[in-house]
């Protein structure tokens, strides 16, 4: 038996005896908050020998919000941050969805299910990206030259290039990125289009990994969605000076409002590890006039949870409900 086929038979069993409730009842005084980034139609499928950790499909999608609906108080953003500004307990078994990046599926494909099930989500866009038609953010691009290089090419350029030992595969790489101001990795991914002779658009479908319009955006927030922030460039903040940082937060609130004539008070960190935003950082987000912030860092937001670090539960791509029970649960929040 393989090792996916033994952990799919473990959560089954842990389900059939029970766990799940247990952990739902151990957690039914703190928040759940769920990080999806890409829901798909489920024609999709068969474009990816293997599914990115960031899709979920739009039937995998409607069975998960429908178990919440069904299950827990779903939050409005709205709710959610009344909670937050009286500083009021949430209700047992809360939760919230929310999605980062603004990317178009996120219209075209979860804004109609959550319509029809009947509960709305809070959305961090990349305002540098959102209306901006053409446009891919850097780690979409990263993937697709990549995927264009091959893996001989790429060896080639990373050699020409004398990286070091470990930046010299895929995701070495990818970590390495993820540490550099705005202004180096855009060179750096310049670099790579040009030895690949293709920009990153060629490699790359508008279903998959465009952004939204500020239409789209707006016609959702008419429907009871809320709009927070993910920075204007999807910079991580800790590979950044403080200016940078600043600018980050400042353009991205101020583009939001300005389009949605609404507040922007949230906010989400690119990337979210512990490794990813220092307590300078938390600060700046605070003084850019945020009320919170959220990780992807695990777990349930508690009533003495830092504000400028709520936990949040990444959805794994995965048609087996028993995945996504596991980690609502906070019985199996790992796999």
């Amino acid at each position: 038996m393989g090792r996916v086929s033994a952990q799919h038979l473990a959560l089954k069993l842990l389900r059939g005896f029970g766990a799940y409730r247990v952990g739902g009842y151990v957690n039914r005084h703190r928040l759940l908050v769920l990080t999806y980034h890409k829901v798909l139609p489920d024609t999709s499928r068969d474009r990816f020998a293997q599914r990115p950790a960031t899709i979920v499909y739009a039937s995998e999608f409607e069975r998960q919000i429908a178990h919440l609906a069904r299950r827990y108080h779903v939050l409005t953003g709205e709710s959610f941050g009344t909670c937050l500004a009286d500083r009021r307990d949430f209700p047992a078994r809360a939760a919230l969805s929310t999605f980062d990046d603004g990317y178009e599926n996120n219209y075209l494909d979860a804004f109609p299910i959550l319509r029809r099930v009947g509960v709305t989500a809070l959305f961090f866009l990349t305002t540098d990206f959102v209306g901006h038609e053409g446009s891919f953010l850097w780690f979409d691009r990263l993937d697709a030259v990549l995927g264009v290089l091959g893996a001989d090419r790429f060896a080639g350029w990373a050699e020409r290039r004398r990286l070091s030992p470990d930046r010299t595969t895929p995701a070495g790489l990818r970590a390495w990125i993820k540490t550099m101001a705005r202004e180096q990795r855009e060179a750096l991914l310049s670099d790579l289009e040009d030895v690949a002779g293709t920009r990153a658009g060629n490699g790359l479908d508008s279903r998959v990994a465009g952004p939204m319009t500020w239409d789209q955006v707006r016609t959702m927030a008419e429907h009871g969605m809320t709009v927070g922030s993910h920075t204007a460039s999807h910079q991580i903040l800790a590979s950044t000076s403080a200016d940078e940082v600043r600018s980050e937060l400042v353009t991205s609130r101020g583009e939001i409002e300005a389009r949605l004539d609404r507040p922007c008070w949230s906010f989400s960190y690119p990337n979210g590890e512990r490794s990813d935003f220092r307590p300078a950082d938390q600060e700046a987000v605070k003084t850019a006039g945020y009320d919170c912030a959220f990780t992807q860092m695990r777990g349930f937001v508690a009533a003495n949870s830092n504000p400028y670090a709520f936990p949040r539960m990444p959805v794994r791509p995965s048609s087996d409900l028993n995945v996504f029970l596991s980690r609502i649960s906070g019985v199996w929040t790992r796999y």
